[in-house]
C-alpha cells in the first residue's frame, strides 16, 4: 500500500523539478549574437534606444505644431446647417411651420496682418405649412488692416505680423538641432559602454593571467622547497598572492557583469544577450589646429546654433513688442447685402446684383492711456534680447576653452598611452629576468611577487591608457559637434527615423 502512494508522489516530485528547470519556467536563456563592433553597436542603440523612439515621437508633435502655424495664412471656413420643424398654439388654433438656417463663413489672414472675412447666410422660415416660405439670404465681406500697432504695410509692419510664423520655423530648426544632440549622445554613450565592456573584460583577462603566474611561481616555490633551497614558511606568502588573485578575479567579473548589462540597457536588448567585442585600432589621429578646430565646432555644434536661433527669436520679439508700443490705427472696409422674398430663386439672382450692395469705409483709431503691459512687454522683450546676446557670447568663450582642452586632451592621452605600453615592456622584461635570478637562487620570493604585481598594474596601466585616448577623441568629436558627421548618420526635418550610412534599410522608430 506504501509503495502504491509513494510512487505517484516521486513521479510528481521528479516533474515538478523537471518543470521548473524548463526553459518555459526557468531564467531566461542567454543569446549568443556573437561578434559585436562598435560600429554594430551604434546602429543597434539607433533601432533600439527607448530615447531615440521617444525623441522620433516628439518629432510627429512638433511637425504639427509648425503645420497649424503655417496653416495660419491659409483660407479657413466653415458651414452651419440647421433645420427646426416647430409648432405654436394661439387663441387661432395651432400653427405649424419649419425653420432652415443656413450659414458658410470665411477669413484669410494675409502677412500684412490684415484679415479679409466672408460670410454668406441663407435663412428660410414657413411659420404654417399652408403658408408661402420667407426667404432671407445675406452676405457681408469685409477687411480690416491694421496700419501701425499689429502689422503694416511696409517692410516692418510684414515682418511683425509674420512673426509667429516666422518664429515657428526657427524653433523647428530648433527642434531638428535637439534631435541631433539626443542622437549624438545616444552614440557617444553607447561608444563609452562599449568601451568599459571591453575594458572590464581585458581587465578580467588580465587578472585570470596574473593568477596563472602565482600558480606557476607556487609550483617553482614548491619545487624548490621539496629540494630543501627555500623554507617551508616562505610558500605561505605565495598562496597568500594566489587567493589576493582570485578575489581580484572575482570582482572583475562582477565589474565585467555591470559593463555588460550597461551597454545591454542603452542596446535596448535582452537582458541575458551575450557577445564578443572587436578592440578598435590605436592608430593616431592628429587634430586640426586651434583656429579651425574652433571653426567647425561653432559651425556645427547644436548647442551653439540652438543659441543662434535663440537670439533670432528675441529679435523677433522685441520688433513685435516695440511695434506693439504704437497706437492702434486700423483701416476697414466692407460690402453686404440683406434680401428676403417668396421665391428661392428670386432672392438667389438679387444677391449677385453688386450694384444693390451696401459698403462702407473707414479708419479706426485706438489710443490706450496708462496701459502699462503694454510698455512691460517692451521692456521684458528688450532684457531677453540682451541677455540671449549674452549667452552666445558666453557660450562661444566656453567652446573655445573645451576645445582647446579637447585637443590637448588628445595629445596628452597619446603620449601616455604610449608611455604606458613602454612600461609595460620594460615591466615585463623585469620580471623574466627575475624568474631566472629565482631559479638560481639570486633573488627572493616577495621580490619576484612584487614584480609580477608591478606587471599586473602595468598592464592595467597601459590599458587604461588606451581607453583613455580612444575616449579623447571620441569626446573631441563631440565638443566639434562633428559625431553625426564621424557616423555619417543624416538627421533631417522631414526624417521620420533616422538614416544609416550605405543602406536601404533605415532604423525602425
Amino acid at each position: 500500500m506504501s509503495d502504491f502512494w509513494t510512487f505517484p508522489r516521486r513521479f510528481i516530485a521528479i516533474l515538478f523539478v523537471l518543470l521548473l528547470t524548463s526553459p518555459a519556467f526557468g531564467q531566461d536563456q542567454k543569446k549568443n549574437v556573437g561578434k559585436l563592433t562598435l560600429a554594430d553597436s551604434v546602429v543597434l542603440a539607433l533601432q533600439n534606444n527607448l530615447d531615440v523612439k521617444n525623441a522620433f515621437l516628439d518629432r510627429i508633435v512638433q511637425k504639427f505644431n509648425l503645420k497649424v502655424e503655417e496653416n495660419k495664412f491659409y483660407p479657413q471656413s466653415s458651414i452651419a446647417l440647421s433645420s427646426k420643424l416647430n409648432s405654436n398654439y394661439s387663441t387661432n388654433g395651432r400653427d405649424t411651420g419649419a425653420n432652415q438656417s443656413n450659414s458658410y463663413t470665411a477669413s484669410l489672414l494675409v502677412p500684412t496682418g490684415g484679415t479679409f472675412s466672408f460670410t454668406w447666410d441663407y435663412s428660410a422660415a414657413k411659420t404654417d405649412f399652408g403658408q408661402d416660405t420667407v426667404y432671407n439670404p445675406s452676405w457681408n465681406l469685409s477687411f480690416v488692416q491694421p496700419l501701425l500697432k499689429g502689422g503694416g504695410i511696409e517692410g516692418e509692419g510684414i515682418k511683425v505680423a509674420t512673426a509667429s510664423l516666422r518664429i515657428a520655423r526657427i524653433n523647428e530648426e530648433m527642434n531638428v538641432l535637439g534631435l541631433k544632440s539626443t542622437l549624438t549622445n545616444i552614440v557617444n554613450s553607447t561608444i563609452q559602454a562599449y568601451r568599459s565592456y571591453i575594458q572590464s573584460l581585458r581587465q578580467l583577462e588580465i587578472s585570470k593571467r596574473s593568477l596563472a603566474m602565482a600558480k606557476k611561481l607556487y609550483e617553482i616555490n614548491k619545487a624548490l622547497v621539496e629540494a630543501g633551497r627555500m623554507a617551508e614558511v616562505e610558500i605561505v606568502q605565495t598562496e597568500a598572492d594566489i587567493a589576493n588573485r582570485e578575489l581580484g578575479i572575482l570582482q572583475a567579473e562582477n565589474s565585467l557583469q555591470s559593463a555588460r548589462l550597461a551597454l545591454i540597457q542603452i542596446l535596448n536588448m535582452e537582458r541575458e544577450t551575450l557577445f564578443e567585442p572587436i578592440e578598435e585600432t590605436e592608430a593616431r589621429v592628429i587634430p586640426p589646429s586651434f583656429e579651425g578646430a574652433l571653426k567647425i565646432a561653432l559651425n556645427n555644434r547644436p548647442d551653439y546654433l540652438q543659441v543662434l536661433k535663440e537670439v533670432e527669436v528675441s529679435r523677433l520679439n522685441f520688433v513685435v513688442a516695440k511695434r506693439n508700443r504704437l497706437w492702434d490705427l486700423s483701416l476697414e472696409g466692407g460690402t453686404k447685402r440683406n434680401l428676403s422674398g417668396s421665391s428661392y430663386g428670386s432672392t438667389l439672382e438679387s444677391a449677385g446684383r453688386l450694384g444693390k450692395t451696401d459698403w462702407n469705409v473707414g479708419v479706426r483709431l485706438t489710443i490706450p492711456f496708462r496701459d502699462l503691459t503694454i510698455e512691460q512687454a517692451y521692456v521684458s522683450a528688450k532684457v531677453a534680447m540682451e541677455k540671449s546676446d549674452l549667452n552666445l557670447k558666453k557660450l562661444g568663450i566656453n567652446i573655445g576653452i573645451e576645445v582647446q582642452n579637447a585637443i590637448r586632451d588628445v595629445e596628452i592621452k597619446f603620449k601616455q598611452m604610449q608611455l604606458a605600453k613602454q612600461a609595460t615592456t620594460l615591466v615585463q622584461k623585469k620580471l623574466e629576468i627575475e624568474e631566472e635570478k629565482l631559479k638560481v637562487g639570486r633573488t627572493t620570493n616577495f621580490q619576484l611577487l612584487s614584480f609580477q604585481s608591478d606587471l599586473v598594474n602595468a598592464q592595467v596601466s597601459e590599458l587604461g591608457a588606451i581607453i583613455d585616448y580612444l575616449n579623447s577623441l571620441t569626446n573631441l568629436d563631440q565638443i566639434l559637434g562633428t559625431t553625426l558627421m564621424t557616423w555619417k548618420i543624416e538627421v533631417k526635418r522631414e526624417d521620420e527615423e533616422v538614416k544609416l550610412p550605405n543602406s536601404e534599410k533605415k532604423v525602425a522608430r
